[in-house]
C-alpha cells in the first residue's frame, strides 16, 4: 500500500481543501459605527429626496381619498393621530375593512386611528425611548395596504382612459428667484430599459426652470422634494389666469427641454452602462475562473486519486503475488482494476463534461448575456408628469 508520509500528505489537502471551502468571510474593520452612521445618512437623503415624511404621507393618503368626495378625509383627534371622516367611502370600504379595522370575532369592529409618524407610539422609560403598540391607533407606511391603494388610484389618475382623471398643473405661492416672473417646476419621468427588455432604470425628476419676460431661464441646481414642500395653493382666480398665461407662453420652450433633457439621459445612461458592464464582465470571468479552478481541485483531491492510489495497490499486490494465490485470484484482483480503472475514466470524462459546461455557461453570460443587459434598448424615455408654477404673492 502508500507509504504513511503519502497519506498524511493526501489528508492535509483534504482538510485544506475543507477549510477553503467552508471558510467565512469576517470583516476585520473596526468601523461598524461609522459604516451605520453612513447608511442612516444616506437613508435620510433617500427619504428627502422622496419626500418620505409624516405630512407627505397623509396627504398623499387624503388626496387619493378625496377624489370622489373631496376633502376633508382625515380628522385630526389628537397630536399625531387622525380619524377616517368617513370608513364606508365607496372604493375604500374594503380596504378599510380588510386592512384597518379591529376584528371583533365575526363582526366588523371598531375603525383605530391612524398616525404616520412613530411620535404616537413612543413611550419614555427612563432614558429609553420605547416603541409600544397602541390599541387605538395604527401606524401607517408605505407597504400599508391603504397606501398601496392610494398610489394605484393616484397613477390610475394620470390617464384619461381611467375617468377620474386629474389636472397635470398646479399654482403655488412658494420662493421664486430674484427677477423671475415665476417659477416652473417640470416633474419628468425618466424611463430607460435594456435589450433584454429589463427596465434598470425608473425615476421621477424635477426640473425647476425659472421664467423671465415670458421666457425659460436655466435649470436651476437639483433639490430636494422634501425643501419644496413650503409653497402654498394658489386659491385667487388672478394666479390662476396669471399662471395659465406663464403656461401658454412657455409650452414649446418646455418641449423642448423634454427633448434636450431626453437626449441627455440617453447619452448618460449609455456612458454608465458601458462603465458598469466593463465591471460586471470581470466579475463574472473571474468567478467562473474560481469555479473551473475548484471543479480541477475537486478533481484532485477527491475521488479520482482515491481510486488512482487502489489501483497501485491492486497491481502492487498483483506484482507480488502470493505463495497459495490461485488463477481464479488473480483474474478476480485483475477484474477488480479494471472496473477501477473504467470508474476513474467515466469520473474524469464526468469532470470533463461539467468543465465543458462551465465554459459553455461562461461564454452564454459573457458574450450573450451581459452585453444585452448592459446595452440600451433605443433611447431613454422622459415622459411629463406634471407642471407646478410658483407665483410671488407680489404677483397677484
Amino acid at each position: 500500500g502508500a507509504d504513511a508520509d503519502t497519506v498524511v500528505a493526501d489528508l492535509d489537502r483534504s482538510v485544506a481543501a475543507t477549510r477553503q471551502a467552508t471558510a467565512l468571510e469576517t470583516n476585520t474593520n473596526l468601523g461598524t459605527e461609522i459604516d451605520e452612521v453612513r447608511q442612516a445618512a444616506a437613508l435620510a437623503t433617500m427619504a428627502d429626496e422622496i419626500d418620505l415624511e409624516a405630512n407627505a404621507l397623509r396627504d398623499t393618503l387624503e388626496s387619493a381619498m378625496a377624489i370622489p368626495t373631496g376633502r376633508p378625509q382625515l380628522v385630526g383627534e389628537e397630536r399625531g393621530v387622525y380619524r377616517i371622516k368617513n370608513p364606508g367611502l365607496s372604493g375604500w370600504n374594503d380596504i378599510i375593512d380588510e386592512a384597518v379595522r379591529l376584528p371583533v370575532g365575526n363582526r366588523l369592529g371598531p375603525v383605530p386611528g391612524i398616525a404616520f409618524d412613530p411620535a404616537p407610539f413612543i413611550e419614555q422609560i427612563g432614558e429609553l425611548s420605547v416603541f409600544s403598540p397602541r390599541r387605538d391607533a395604527l401606524l401607517m407606511h408605505l407597504a400599508h395596504p391603504m397606501m398601496k391603494r392610494a398610489l394605484a388610484v393616484l397613477s390610475r389618475c394620470r390617464y384619461a382612459s381611467a375617468g377620474a382623471e386629474m389636472s397635470r398643473w398646479t399654482v403655488r405661492h412658494g420662493d421664486v428667484p430674484w427677477g423671475a416672473d415665476a417659477l416652473v417646476l417640470l416633474s419628468i419621468e425618466e424611463l430607460a430599459v435594456n435589450e433584454l427588455r429589463e427596465t434598470f432604470h425608473r425615476w421621477v425628476r424635477t426640473v425647476a426652470l425659472p421664467v423671465r419676460n415670458g421666457c425659460l431661464d436655466a435649470p436651476l441646481p437639483h433639490t430636494d422634494a422634501h425643501s419644496r414642500r413650503g409653497a402654498q395653493p394658489a386659491l385667487n382666480t388672478e394666479a390662476r389666469e396669471l399662471a395659465r398665461d406663464i403656461f401658454e407662453d412657455i409650452e414649446p420652450e418646455l418641449k423642448n427641454v423634454l427633448r434636450d433633457h431626453r437626449d441627455y439621459l440617453t447619452a448618460a445612461l449609455r456612458q454608465q452602462l458601458e462603465t458598469d458592464g466593463v465591471q460586471a464582465r470581470r466579475n463574472e470571468d473571474e468567478r467562473y475562473r474560481q469555479r473551473q479552478g475548484e471543479v480541477s481541485e475537486l478533481i484532485q483531491q477527491t475521488t479520482v486519486r482515491s481510486l488512482e492510489r487502489e489501483v497501485q495497490q491492486l497491481q502492487a499486490r498483483r506484482a507480488q503475488g502470493d505463495l497459495f494465490a490461485t488463477d481464479d485470484q488473480h483474474a478476480e484482483i485483475d477484474q477488480s482494476i479494471e472496473k477501477k480503472q473504467e470508474e476513474i475514466a467515466l469520473r474524469k470524462r464526468h469532470y470533463e463534461d461539467i468543465r465543458k459546461q462551465l465554459a459553455e455557461e461562461r461564454r452564454r453570460i459573457l458574450e450573450r448575456l451581459l452585453p444585452d443587459r448592459y446595452t440600451l434598448a433605443g433611447t431613454a424615455q422622459a415622459f411629463p408628469v406634471a407642471v407646478e408654477i410658483l407665483l410671488t404673492e407680489r404677483s397677484t
